[in-house]
């Protein structure tokens, strides 16, 4: 699945450097997910087919937290509306790829220190290795965003989308920055 992922970006990024007009962007940007509750950073590349047509692939990985780590992989188009001199709204839809990973192993370790404190015995040694479990899943991006021009290559944007995923549905946040050449 691995190789996938690798390949699915790789021609997405192939297909940008390939298109004849507009800008190619590449930049970085933080996360915060309402139902992972972690902070995320990401990775994000985009290019405008047209003024106000613009493709955009991110990859995102947030903190681990409560022995869970999570991934995703997105493929968004982006409808520019210009507010302003250097001021763009956008709706935007896309693919995502999710990944969670749960480590059970360093969740059992933690309940048997625990209660080795409150009883005074080593019961690490007794509890079974429980394993860790992963599971992936393709979904939807719905949203929108606005992105601001600093300069002619300098981008700053700030962005809401919710993540359609079966078992995995959640609202993202981000603000980020990009260099357009």
């Amino acid at each position: 699945m691995k190789k996938f992922i690798l390949a699915a970006v790789v021609t997405l990024f192939s297909i940008a450097a390939n298109a004849q007009e507009g800008k190619f962007a590449v930049g970085a940007q933080v996360l915060y997910p309402t139902d992972v509750k972690s902070l995320g950073v990401g990775a994000k590349a985009s290019y405008g087919f047209t003024d106000a047509i613009q493709g955009q692939a991110s990859f995102n990985y947030f903190l681990k937290k409560n022995y869970t780590t999570v991934w995703d992989v997105n493929a968004d188009a982006h409808y520019l509306f210009n507010i302003g001199n250097n001021a763009k709204i956008y709706p935007l839809a896309g693919l995502t790829y999710m990944r969670v990973s749960i480590d059970n192993n360093s969740f059992a370790k933690e309940l048997g220190s625990a209660i080795s404190d409150i009883t005074g015995q080593d019961v690490n040694k007794s509890l079974p290795q429980v394993g860790s479990s992963s599971d992936g899943k393709f979904g939807v991006n719905l949203g929108g965003g606005i992105q601001y021009a600093l300069t002619e290559s300098l981008l700053l944007n700030a962005e809401v989308k919710f993540q359609i995923v079966s078992n995995y549905n959640q609202a993202v946040l981000s603000a980020g920055i990009a260099y357009a050449f």
